[in-house]
């Protein structure tokens, strides 16, 4: 019997000036999500609902803009941004800072949904790829607030809060080198990890772990920060505890998960 067939969906492009907004979470799993987690280091925070999880997308800004000089062309209808060093042969070296911030509460429910931080035009790399997976064009962040204050809404959020984040050190750093240490907070990387070929443990991020518990994938075309943030929060509320059977009054995990 020959099968429907599935007529592509058109995929929408945020125009300039603009960025990617959250897209609702399948309501998957619902039976697993409705248990009562088991007791753990965790419900210090989870039973006052004292606990929180952040997502930040993030563009690449070389270090020292004196050192280099602004390339741009139109390619395939996006206007890419470069640099190349002024002194031939040298490398331009680059940091990650925010460009988009969220986060969530215990619930999924927005504290700062997807916050815009100020770039000017032409200061960070743009690419195909890196449109692919931001969705931020040249002129995505003019309109953003200043990163300070977008930094100082994180930090108080921080001082009453558990933070939960997957790879978060490189999102505390490009929040103006926000300390990771300074807080409390937990990496769901530390849990989940992989052998690689060469029998070194690799980290699992965050769409491998969701797909893997949930079903699909969270990170389906341009990535939003909002609806990471949240999926990071589903991730802890509903597959970590499951999946911590030993040392469950300790953060440290001697024996993380694998899959």
């Amino acid at each position: 019997v020959p099968q429907p067939v599935t007529v592509p969906q058109p995929v929408t492009v945020p125009q300039p000036g603009t960025v990617p907004q959250p897209t609702p979470l399948p309501d998957s799993v619902v039976a697993a999500e409705t248990a009562v987690a088991e007791d753990g280091w965790w419900t210090k925070w989870t039973k006052v609902s004292k606990c929180m999880a952040m997502d930040v997308e993030k563009v690449s800004v070389p270090i020292d803009p004196s050192q280099c000089t602004v390339v741009k062309f139109w390619k395939d209808g996006l206007l890419n941004v470069t640099f190349k060093p002024n002194v031939s042969g040298k490398k331009i070296k680059y940091k990650m800072e925010a460009a988009i911030v969220a986060v969530c509460d215990y619930d999924g429910q927005q504290i700062i949904n997807n916050e815009i931080i100020h770039h000017d035009q032409f200061t960070f790399k743009v690419n195909a790829y890196t449109f692919k997976v931001n969705g931020i064009r040249h002129d995505s962040l003019v309109n953003g607030a200043p990163l300070q204050l977008v930094k100082s809404k994180v930090e108080k959020l921080l001082e009453e809060n558990l933070f939960v984040t997957i790879r978060g050190e490189n999102d505390f750093n490009s929040l103006d080198k926000l300390k990771l240490g300074d807080y409390d907070t937990f990496d769901l990387n530390s849990h989940w990890y992989r052998v690689t070929e060469t029998d070194k443990h690799q980290n699992i991020g965050l769409n491998d772990i969701y797909k893997e518990y949930f079903g699909q994938d969270l990170q389906r075309g341009q990535h939003s920060a909002f609806t990471d943030a949240k999926g990071t929060m589903r991730i802890f509320r509903f597959a970590y505890p499951k999946e911590k059977k030993y040392e469950k009054e300790s953060k440290v995990n001697s024996f993380p998960y694998t899959f």
